[in-house]
């Protein structure tokens, strides 16, 4: 899908530069999935051992949504379709407008490229209770309400620096494990509030989730 450009003025003083800090006020904007496209996961591995995958109308949020049900290891999507294609999206904010199924289990693993040429990994897991940290692959708690829908925001930058000491290039591959419900998951070159969001954007009604959103950290 194409990049969206979302320009944000937050006053009318601002509006008086608005030509030349057009580039500083542009926020921008790149769905990697979206459960309404007429085929949303015509990008993604699909992996069912146990359960399903499909498309189902979500009664909550009044709309179609991606729903996957099964253990971490029965059932998973990703993208790109092979492990040696990258997304290769240089944007350091990702989102998931998700709902996590309560007693089940949600693994979501993002594995971005560093300033040192290394693909790490964070798999954020809700059977996790320690944050484990190793060479390429960090394991997080996913603290995340079951049963409620929520934005679940990442901040890459922050995660590599911060785990790994190193500097955040891109996102190089997403995979979701496990039973959940996906409405949307997009990145964005700067953080950006749901009240910024263009219409298509936004869950309805906005009431359905969390607030303030879930921002998964590494600690």
């Amino acid at each position: 899908m194409p990049t969206k450009y979302i320009k944000v003025v937050k006053n009318k003083e601002e509006k008086k530069g608005e030509e030349r800090e057009v580039e500083k006020n542009i926020k921008k904007v790149n769905t990697i999935l979206c459960s309404t496209d007429n085929y949303p996961l015509a990008k993604w591995a699909k992996y069912v051992k146990s359960g399903y995958v499909k498309r189902v109308a979500d009664n909550e949020i009044e709309g179609k949504v991606i729903e996957l049900s099964g253990t971490a290891n029965g059932v998973w999507i990703a993208l790109p379709k092979t492990i040696d294609q990258v997304i290769g999206i240089p944007y350091p904010w990702l989102f998931f407008i998700i709902k996590a199924i309560p007693e089940k289990q949600l693994i979501i693993d993002v594995q971005v490229l560093d300033s040192t040429s290394i693909k790490r990994t964070f798999r954020f897991d809700t059977k996790t209770t320690l944050t484990k940290l190793r060479h390429m692959l960090a394991l997080v708690d996913l603290s995340i309400k079951p049963g409620f829908w929520t934005c679940l925001e990442m901040d890459l930058i922050h995660l590599v620096a911060k785990n790994y000491n190193t500097r955040f290039v891109q996102l190089c591959r997403i995979q979701i494990h496990g039973s959940c419900k996906v409405r949307r998951v997009y990145t964005a070159s700067s953080y950006i509030t749901q009240e910024e969001l263009p219409p298509e954007y936004k869950v309805s009604p906005a009431t359905n989730l969390n607030d303030p959103p879930t921002k998964p950290t590494v600690t």
